[in-house]
């Protein structure tokens, strides 16, 4: 199941490079553009929760857990920084203001999918395997 969810979150994550990030007014980033043409460095996290997912393929739960943290503290510092934001209460200064856009929170909602599988038990699949390949091993003895 966790090889499946890593799939999942890698195709959300390469997916997120495309639609917006976050957005001021009508305008909308995308991370392609601010990994292109930005100093900003957003996109990095992006980057290693995708390694997280690969490591989640492999089944290296420890190893994905670890990067998945690393990874999810970029866009949830983004996240802090624009929902705190304070320009003002005038009402041109809120139609200016930033805010997280549809690829931000899709995301957000892969870093908790990829925990949870990180941090999940085993599969039952293969507890049950190793105990029937116990069982036998008792029989045949």
């Amino acid at each position: 199941m966790s090889k499946n969810i890593g799939i999942v979150c890698l195709i959300i994550f390469v997916i997120s490079f495309f639609i917006p990030y976050w957005s001021i007014g009508r305008i909308d980033v995308t991370l392609i553009k601010l990994a292109t043409e930005t100093e900003n460095t957003d996109w990095i996290g992006v980057l290693i929760l995708g390694i997280g997912s690969l490591a989640l393929i492999r089944s290296d739960k420890k190893i994905s857990l670890v990067i998945t943290i690393i990874g999810g503290f970029f866009p949830l510092y983004r996240f802090y920084k624009i929902v705190t934001v304070d320009l003002g209460g005038s009402s041109l200064a809120q139609a200016f203001k930033p805010s997280f856009a549809i690829g931000g929170y899709l995301i957000l909602l892969a870093i908790i999918i990829q925990l949870y599988a990180c941090l999940s038990s085993p599969d039952t699949v293969s507890e049950s395997t190793n105990d029937n390949a116990a069982n036998d091993k008792k029989t045949s003895d």
